[in-house]
């Protein structure tokens, strides 16, 4: 709807004479109001994804756990990107792949510092922090660029060498 309200305002302005102008202006607030709604559905989205995150992402580092929860997290987000990237468009499934990631990094290294504070468990971190940027890059480069990826995983790549 937005692209085609666009595309309809933009077309009649270059055929139509200039006293239709004004008229065409006032098409303005129904291209906006697509605008607001689909930052809305992309925000409804991202968090419907990120509350699924944070679920999963509570047991990293706890007692028991390893590298099973990544894979967990990988499996929800295949099912969730299977379905996203058949119903939206390009720019919105990347932007959404892209938060997705930006989330899974940003809960990991706040559950990790969390942890840390237990430093007879630093080593055996360190190794699940491993295996689990790998899982994330090969899940997540069917997705972005690799540029992309390798900044969003700095911060994991970085607490690993350490």
């Amino acid at each position: 709807c937005l692209q085609f309200s666009e595309e309809l305002k933009e077309s009649l302005f270059d055929l139509l004479e200039e006293a239709f102008h004004e008229k065409l202006d006032s098409l303005q607030p129904v291209v906006d109001g697509f605008y607001t709604m689909e930052s809305l559905a992309m925000r409804l989205l991202c968090d419907i994804i990120h509350e699924d995150l944070d679920h999963l992402l509570d047991r990293l580092f706890s007692a028991g756990s390893g590298t099973e929860v990544i894979m967990d997290v990988v499996q929800v987000l295949q099912d969730s990107f299977q379905e996203l990237q058949a119903d939206l468009l390009v720019h919105h499934f990347k932007e959404i792949v892209i938060q997705a990631l930006k989330r899974v990094v940003q809960v990991y290294i706040s559950k990790f510092t969390s942890k840390c504070a237990e430093p007879f468990k630093v080593p055996v971190m360190v190794v699940q922090i491993e295996k689990d940027c790998e899982n994330l890059e090969q899940f997540f480069s069917r997705f972005v660029l690799s540029a992309v990826l390798e900044i969003n995983l700095s911060p994991l790549t970085r607490i690993r060498s350490l």
